[in-house]
């Protein structure tokens, strides 16, 4: 299953990790980059 994040704070960024470790391929976005540095290397868009 796809699923896209909007807002990568600590629920969001905790979330998309799980979803991502549970097979399912997840897109995120947050405002500020440098955010979404961590969930990139574990393999999120």
């Amino acid at each position: 299953m796809q699923i896209g994040f909007l807002g990568t704070g600590g629920m969001g960024a905790a979330i998309a990790r799980r979803l991502q470790a549970a097979g399912h391929e997840v897109h995120a976005w947050n405002r500020s980059p440098g955010a979404l540095q961590a969930l990139v290397t574990a393999g999120v868009t």
